[in-house]
């Protein structure tokens, strides 16, 4: 029965004929990481007053290569609140996560009913 079985000792390391534990390194954390392209982009389209929408979707952009597609979708859809309306349909140039958050926008308001 193995579960039985005592827990295996640490593994030893043999130096000078001394038996001392094998510790792992301590991990080292930089005391301040520089921010990453794409939450510095963000920001600048946070702090911006004009081109913001062109500034959120480079930040998104950033976030797609990053593969955090949450914040991706974050800063598509600042990008299309502040956008003129008629860059609101699909085009070309939109990636595959532009694309489908431009057609959920398109459905909700075609799908829309009126408020009483």
């Amino acid at each position: 029965m193995r579960w039985w079985s005592p827990p295996a000792p640490p593994p030893v390391q043999v130096v000078n004929n001394h038996q001392t534990p094998v510790e792992p390194p301590p991990e080292t954390v930089p005391e301040s990481r520089p921010a990453a392209p794409a939450l510095a982009a963000e920001w600048k389209a946070f702090d911006s007053t004009e081109r913001q929408a062109e500034l959120y979707r480079a930040a998104a952009d950033l976030y797609q290569q990053e593969h955090d597609p949450l914040s991706a979708v974050r800063c598509y859809g600042r990008s299309l609140d502040a956008a003129p309306e008629q860059t609101q349909t699909v085009s070309a140039g939109d990636d595959w996560l532009l694309m489908a958050i431009k057609d959920a926008r398109k459905k909700e308001k075609r799908d829309a009913k009126p408020v009483d």
